[in-house]
């Protein structure tokens, strides 16, 4: 028996390009791993799925982004690694499916300072 543990062992010569689908698979709420990691405050496994590849823009069945998730519970180290990901800007905009954005989750529930930096992203640049 493969140590990987099931369904990794079919993995074969392409190991890399199903490998990165792994990374984006849902579960019955259409959440990625990435989502899970990111609403646990789990910096680590987020940064590691990020460098695996994983999509940070990725909504689940609620519209919601791994960044709702991590900037709702007020994981400043979550929000700081999806906010430097590809995608960033996309998920920092998004609505959810009750048109809330990562940085109204975040100040409804009282992180402020969570807010203030996902919106930071959003605001235009200063003229020069």
């Amino acid at each position: 028996m493969s140590r990987l543990g099931p369904g990794c062992e079919s993995l074969g010569k392409d190991h890399r390009s199903k490998a990165s689908n792994l990374v984006d698979a849902r579960d019955e709420a259409g959440r990625c791993a990435l989502a899970a990691a990111a609403d646990g405050g789990h910096a680590a496994v987020v940064d590691a799925l990020l460098g695996a590849g994983a999509d940070a823009a990725a909504a689940d069945d609620g519209g919601r982004a791994p960044l709702h998730w991590a900037a709702g519970r007020g994981h400043g180290a979550v929000v700081d690694a999806l906010l430097a990901a590809p995608g960033a800007a996309a998920a920092a905009a998004a609505r959810d499916a009750t048109g809330r954005t990562p940085a109204d989750l975040a100040r409804d529930a009282g992180h402020g300072d969570v807010a203030a930096r996902v919106e930071s992203l959003l605001a235009p640049d200063p003229a020069p």
